[in-house]
Formats: C-alpha cells, structure tokens, sequence
C-alpha cells in the first residue's frame, strides 16, 4: 500500500524515520503500522490504535506486523490500565515474518494491556467493563424460566428489538460462593413476535430469576450491579468478528496479557502467547476459537494462562500450555456449551490448585481430549467443583501427577460428570477420587 492510498483512508502519516519502502509490501486492502511512525524500539501504541481506527471507519481491515514492535502508553480505563484497544467489526491482526508485540510496562497493578471487545463502542463515559457490562442499558424482563434448548423468549415488550440485533440474557443471581457474576449468555434474534423474540438456534443453559429482593439488588452482596433477570439489546456494545493470524505477543509484568470482553466470534491460530502473570481471560463472548500456543514463563506461579467465564458460550479451544513453575486453564462463572482438548506441561512449583479446573456453574463441557503433567505439583490435576451445573464430558484423558498426598482427580459433584473411557495415568498418582457412582 503507498502513502497516497494510506492517506486518503484518513490518516494522518507521521514519519519517525520509517519509510514504506522499509516495510513488507502489502496489497489494498491491508495497513501496516511501520507507515504511520512505528519504529522498533520506540513505542508504536498510536500507530496501531490509528490502523485500527482506520479499519473501524472502512467497516473493517486487516493490519499486518511484519516487524517488532514495543507497544509502552497507558490509558485509565474504569480501574484498570491498558495500552490496545480493539473493538471494531471484521478486524484482523495479521503477524509475519519477525513481527511482534511486547508490552514491557510491569509497574502497573491492574494493567491488561490488550483488550479486545465491544464495549468501547459506548465512549469514554461506559467503559468500566471489568465490573458492568450493560451499563446504561435496559434490562427487559422475561416471563418466566427458560430451559437449555430454548429459542423463544417471551417477552411483554419487544419494541426495542428487530431481526439481527445481538441480546444478553441475564439471570440476575450471584453464583456459588456468593462471587457476583450473574449466569448469562450471548444470542442473536431470528425473528421478533408481538410478545417473544425468537432466537438463532438454542440457548446453551437453562435461566431463571433466583433473588427477588425490593430494591433491586440481586443479593446484599451486589452492590455495585444489580442484574434483574432480563434480556438486553447490546447491538451497541459487541465487537463482531475478530481473528489474529500467528500472533506473537509478550507481556511479562502485565496482570493479564489478553481480555476478550463482549465478543460475537473471535479466531486465533498459530503463534504464540507469553506471559508472566495471567494469560487469556475472557467475558461475555461466544464463537471463540483460540489455537495459540500460551507460554507462562514462570515469573507469578499459580495464574491462569486461559480463563473464559461469565456469559462464554460456544468455545473451541485446543490448548498448548507450557510454563516452568505453574498455570492452571479455568473454566468457571458460567461457561456452557464448549469443547477443549489439548496439552498442558508444568513444572509444578508454586501450585496451589488443580491444572484444569471445572467450576461455578460451568454447564455442558466436552473435554474431548487432554494430555496434562502437572510436574511437581502437590495438587490434584483436574477438579470439578460441586457448584457446576452439570453435563461434563470426559473422554481421551491422560494425567501425569506426582502427588503423594492426595487424589490426581478430583471429582467433587455427584451429578453430570461422565467419562466416556477410563483416564490413563502414567505417572505415580493414580488415584480418581469421585462423588459419582461408576466411572
């Protein structure tokens, strides 16, 4: 792409000593950020959230990193910090040959340096999305409970609702353990009826308004979001369609490298993910397929590298997970209707629970194959919790784990966990301790 077509997309080229010509010669359609001033070395966070913003204003894009680059700026955003902001439509982020990412700010508290998701469509005023995700929206409610297969929501008002728009169901309770999450999904409307929507295709999980209390509030716990069980509109605030192409990202002092936050499909393959302290963590998305190595280097033993939970449905996820002391893959606060399968090799120091762990109403998980050495860890591998929903599917499972002490699974709830064949242990610990009667 030249000067002349960058420009006329509406950018403002700022030289830094970069030239086109030092860049990998792309076609029409694709920006590189070298054009607008990223130089190695130097930080190209303006760069790339310029190319964004241009793929924003031509209704999408792909933005190609051809060479390293060092992303330092910071932004406040609702009690957290973060550098890259992606929220456009039908974005790609394209890495290759030696392009990269590195966010080395670790001075922070709360800093998630790269954010993916749909909630900065609201503006400055809205984005406090660690805590609310449909601030300032409606909340309709809905008439009566809904079972896991649904596609009707009956509804007393549907005015604000047309074919195509994207709804959040919600049901308003706190999980076990009083945690303040409510369980929600993720859903598109088919058709809109005088007193229900009609939904594309089935929900993942049943839903119910659990805590009915005067003022509002779902709990005494919840102070800060009430949830009313309802459905609302967020056409507004989701991102739809994002894919990262062989992405080679590092964060080594950031809390969590990655947030996926109210996205509507979500694709990346190939490359690889290094963190020190949390990996991936996600909410309110559904349609993510995620195939990129994820590498903890050790340096805060005991996070998680993968960690969908409120309002994530419809994940397929193949893990390749390696760390030197420990990281765990959390699937929690409501994950329904996925499939996961993959390795995990820890070195086992600094463990404090499971490698996998199943929990908070987590519904209808396919863990259809999963290689996992816990190294010296004296934790079980896997567990289960008694507070999940329901309908978790073992099936081609091997677990290496060394301790002496107690079981290398553990299942704790006595209902919807089955397994499809014997698990293989090929390590010292052999012991499946379970609620359930027959494995």
């Amino acid at each position: 792409m030249n000067r002349r077509t960058f420009l006329s997309r509406g950018a403002v080229l700022v030289t830094m000593g970069t030239s086109a010509g030092d860049c990998v010669p792309l076609d029409d359609a694709a920006l590189n950020p070298c054009e607008n001033g990223a130089c190695p070395g130097e930080d190209a966070t303006a760069a790339l959230q310029l190319c964004h913003d241009i793929c924003v204003r031509n209704g999408g894009g792909r933005i190609v990193i051809d060479r390293p680059l060092l992303c330092t700026s910071v932004t406040e955003r609702g009690g957290l910090w973060t550098t890259l902001e992606f929220w456009g439509d039908d974005i790609t982020l394209q890495f290759q040959g030696e392009g990269s990412l590195e966010f080395p700010r670790g001075d922070l508290q709360n800093y998630r340096p790269m954010i993916v998701g749909g909630m900065a469509k609201l503006g400055s005023q809205a984005r406090k999305i660690t805590t609310q995700r449909c601030v300032d929206a409606v909340v309709h409610p809905i008439e009566g409970p809904l079972q896991a297969g649904a596609s009707v929501v009956p509804l007393a008002d549907t005015r604000h609702y047309r074919a195509g728009d994207i709804v959040y169901l919600r049901t308003g309770q706190l999980l076990s353990k009083l945690q303040t999450e409510p369980d929600a999904e993720l859903a598109k409307v088919r058709a809109v009826r005088d007193s229900a929507l009609e939904l594309e295709g089935p929900l993942a999980k049943p839903y119910q308004q659990e805590f009915d209390l005067s003022d509002g509030r779902t709990s005494p716990r919840a102070h800060g979001s009430p949830a009313p069980y309802g459905i609302v509109n967020v056409s507004d605030r989701v991102t739809r369609n994002f894919t990262m192409i062989n992405p080679v990202i590092r964060a080594s002092g950031a809390l969590q490298l990655l947030s996926i936050w109210s996205v509507w499909g979500f694709r990346s393959d190939g490359g690889t993910l290094t963190f020190g302290n949390n990996g991936v963590g996600s909410r309110d998305s559904r349609f993510v397929h995620w195939n990129t190595p994820l590498v903890h280097t050790g340096r805060v033993p005991g996070s998680y590298a993968l960690a969908p939970s409120t309002g994530c449905s419809d994940w397929d996820v193949v893990w390749d997970v390696r760390s030197p002391t420990f990281t765990f893959l959390h699937i929690h606060e409501g994950v329904a209707r996925s499939r996961f399968r993959g390795r995990l090799r820890l070195g086992g120091e600094g463990g404090k629970g499971p490698g996998l762990s199943i929990a908070a109403r987590a519904y209808d998980i396919d863990i259809q194959k999963l290689d996992i050495d816990t190294g010296n860890s004296d934790q079980a591998a896997i567990i289960v919790r008694d507070d999940v929903m329901g309908g978790v599917h073992f099936h081609d499972l091997s677990v290496r784990n060394r301790s002496t002490i107690g079981s290398a699974i553990r299942i704790d709830t006595p209902q919807g966990v089955t397994f499809s064949k014997p698990p293989v242990f090929p390590g010292a610990n052999r012991v499946l301790k379970t609620a359930i009667r027959k494995v």
